[in-house]
């Protein structure tokens, strides 16, 4: 029997039914706002990066690199997706610089090839699960403590107490 109020027997099948896709919304909300933290930069063991993944380098000498229309002058590190990698040089397509001097360029893709000799570090993109579950943690923390504050101990829905009078 229901309710003037419209929440089933005891106000619970329809609040259920109701916050299912409340819920569905929200984690598929926190999956999209994660979903950058979900990656780092960690460094190239023994092993080489296969073609195409994301790279990045510190360099231990300043190289100036050209760009289209313009040259990015004392680049200090750069990103990139891997192109070749061999004993001598490493060449990837560029999509950021950095300079000595802190001025950051986009890279659109330009290849940019660098002697082994000059580059102190590769690091590699990788999925970090640890950042990942810290962030979504931190982010459901923040996300139960706004529900809490607009309904506190999950009250606010009808008492049961009114029905038709007979």
């Amino acid at each position: 029997m229901r309710d003037e109020v419209g929440h089933g027997f005891f106000g619970m099948a329809e609040r259920r039914t109701r916050t299912r896709p409340r819920i569905l919304r929200v984690l598929a909300a926190v999956l999209c706002i994660t979903m950058p933290a979900c990656y780092s930069y960690v460094p190239v063991a023994s092993r080489t990066p296969t073609q195409g993944a994301m790279l990045g380098m510190s360099l231990s000498e300043p190289v100036d690199v050209r760009l289209a229309g313009l040259t990015a002058n004392d680049v200090v590190q750069l990103r990139g997706e891997l192109i070749r990698m061999d004993a001598s040089e490493v060449a990837v397509s560029a999509t950021w610089l950095r300079s000595r001097n802190t001025f950051e360029f986009p890279g659109a893709g330009e290849t940019v090839t660098v002697p082994r000799s000059s580059i102190i570090e590769i690091t590699e993109k990788r999925f970090s699960f640890a950042k990942t579950g810290l962030f979504t943690a931190a982010i459901l923390g923040v996300a139960l403590l706004i529900q809490g504050a607009f309904h506190p101990l999950g009250g606010g829905g009808s008492n049961g107490g009114g029905g038709p009078i007979q």
